[in-house]
């Protein structure tokens, strides 16, 4: 095998020989031309710098400090900006990011996402099966995301991905709440400010 790994490339040298062929050939190969020709749609389409989600401020179920930080928001732009007011028509991502404690790293947890309406008292837990169920407020009786499994030292959620609003929506309130847990030792980590979310028409 006398291939090299380098970008085709005519106007260089590969051990004595051109490393491409011109574009104008037949069988032209030329992938330095090809990346040139498209750079500034690229450019133009990848931002610089991408923001970081905004923290929202966590405690412990224990009332016990955390070194733990969750963030969670909603975009339109995928990603290049957070907004909390939406429209049906709009395509709306919500995203989490949560970095554990230094002592919940590697313990087995389950993650969990809950919604519910400003002002009122019910909130709804996301269950494995994306379905919305009524929490009874204990934490016995927390649905997870999915199945308990080992948890990283961050873990990164898609909540939604370009996901349109119902216009029955349209003057609601909403609240979305994160949160990660150890059943084994019982901690249970989760935002105190929630992400709002309201959709207008």
């Amino acid at each position: 095998d006398n291939r090299i790994a380098r970008f085709s490339d005519p106007e260089r040298s590969c051990v004595g020989d051109p490393c491409g062929i011109q574009s104008e050939a037949t069988l032209g190969s030329d992938a330095v031309q090809s990346l040139n020709l498209v750079r500034h749609q690229i450019a133009n389409f990848t931002p610089s710098t991408v923001p970081d989600l905004p923290r929202r401020q966590v405690a412990s179920i224990s009332g016990e400090s955390t070194a733990a930080a969750i963030a969670v928001a909603a975009s339109k732009d995928e990603g290049l900006s957070f907004s909390e007011v939406f429209t049906p028509s709009d395509r709306v991502s919500i995203s989490a990011n949560i970095l554990l404690d230094p002592a919940h790293i590697g313990k087995v947890g389950t993650l969990h996402v809950l919604v519910g309406l400003k002002g009122e008292a019910d909130l709804y837990q996301l269950n494995s099966n994306a379905e919305l169920e009524r929490w009874d407020g204990q934490t016995e009786t927390l649905f997870p995301l999915a199945q308990p499994r080992i948890l990283n030292a961050e873990e990164n959620l898609a909540l939604l991905q370009n996901f349109q609003f119902s216009s029955a929506l349209a003057g609601l309130d909403l609240v979305v709440y994160v949160a990660y847990q150890i059943p084994e030792s019982g901690v249970l980590i989760y935002t105190t400010t929630p992400m709002p979310l309201r959709i207008v028409l």
